[in-house]
């Protein structure tokens, strides 16, 4: 059986794992190593380390299954500390240790954003777990995203909201310092105005804000709303508390960033809550239901959003690979790509549209007493 090998890179100071020469970057003919960044340390953390577990399953059932075309699967990782300047330096290592023609990395838009147009200029191929932003796959033809974009969920969250739970009145908060929080907050406001809907008010906050309690104090006269917070884990929880002390219980609405698991741990008990995502444990396929058997054995929790992502994304580069004639080079890559149906692991066929950015239906969960419980599929 053979075995596979991750070397992880901390605080940009390569921690090697598996007993890896010097030579780490260099391909080898028995190995493919891929580059990649993941927020490892940092604001981030929790959905990097999420992602790496996802990658290092996927990782490991490809080699048991004999590798890619024959050769072993081996994965870089950088920790980029989800910062900008993590993110470039991480990079430039890869850049400088790294040869293979395609960068796995790109959880959080902002951060994803800069990597887009640093390996757009470098010619090489960005391949994007869950960054949403919608101007990222625009930067230019070399960027691939697993996830769909803002305006997807935006749009199809829009609709769900008015359409089915009869909500006709929303009140929106957006973070003004996350290009992913005001993105997503301009997408959903934009299509659900189109449908019919209202939006009392835009509530604007950023990283810096403390006090929500007096953002939410206004709401106090409206009624029959619900809240769009299309925020990360720690703000989103920071919002729905000042409500609560408020004695406010409005249904709250949100984007996939809602998949960390440290806002169940923020809000234990959340209610009457439901958000768009990418993955849900209950999808009915073979492939996902081996992939939570495998996760749980291994980690002895329940997978994740991000940790699935981490292990489609790397199950799917294994399918561009063996679909893609070697030598690999980026011209094969992304005709691949730009023309070829994947199998997703999730049970639906997957294709990028023209501007790299995966096809894929947008999932409802619902919080119900605090546990995440798969609503509905919606397809694109």
């Amino acid at each position: 059986m053979k075995r596979y090998l991750l070397i992880i890179s901390l605080g940009l100071g390569l921690f090697i794992v598996g007993g890896f020469p010097p030579s780490a970057g260099a391909q080898t003919s028995e190995t493919i190593r891929i580059g990649a960044f993941l927020p490892l340390s940092g604001e981030f953390s929790t959905y990097g380390t999420e992602h790496e577990r996802g990658f290092r399953l996927a990782i490991d059932l490809l080699n048991q299954q004999g590798g890619i075309q024959g050769k072993k699967l081996e994965f870089v990782i950088i920790d980029n500390q989800g910062t900008q300047s993590g993110t470039l330096a991480a990079l430039q290592k890869i850049e400088r240790s790294v040869d293979f023609p395609l960068i796995f990395g790109g959880i959080i838009s902002d951060l994803a954003m800069t990597a887009a147009s640093f390996v757009q200029r470098t010619g090489k191929i960005l391949f994007v777990q869950t960054a949403t932003n919608p101007a990222i796959a625009k930067i230019g033809p070399n960027i691939f995203r697993f996830i769909f974009p803002d305006d997807a969920q935006g749009r199809l969250m829009a609709r769900f909201a008015l359409q089915e739970l009869g909500i006709r009145k929303v009140v929106v908060f957006k973070n003004t310092s996350r290009l992913y929080s005001s993105g997503l907050a301009e997408e959903f406001s934009r299509a659900y105005a189109a449908i019919g809907g209202t939006i009392v008010r835009t509530i604007p906050y950023d990283d810096a804000t403390a006090d929500f309690s007096s953002l939410v104090e206004p709401l106090k006269e409206e009624t029959n709303f619900a809240v769009y917070i299309p925020g990360y884990d720690l703000d989103t929880a920071r919002v729905i508390h000042a409500f609560r002390k408020d004695g406010l219980h409005p249904t709250f609405l949100g984007g996939d960033a809602w998949e960390s698991v440290n806002l169940t741990n923020l809000i234990p008990d959340l209610d009457n809550a439901f958000y768009t995502t990418a993955y849900a444990r209950d999808i009915p396929s073979e492939a996902n239901r081996d992939f939570v058997k495998r996760y749980r054995a291994k980690y002895h929790a329940e997978p994740t959003f991000n940790a699935a992502m981490g292990y489609g994304a790397v199950l799917m580069l294994a399918e561009l690979l063996e679909k893609t004639e070697p030598p690999w080079t980026v011209d094969k890559l992304r005709k691949t790509l730009r023309t070829a149906t994947f199998n997703d692991f999730t049970g639906q066929p997957l294709r990028f549209d023209q501007n790299g950015n995966a096809l894929r239906p947008v999932v409802i969960m619902k919080f119900n007493k605090g546990k995440r419980t798969f609503f509905k599929m919606i397809r694109p």
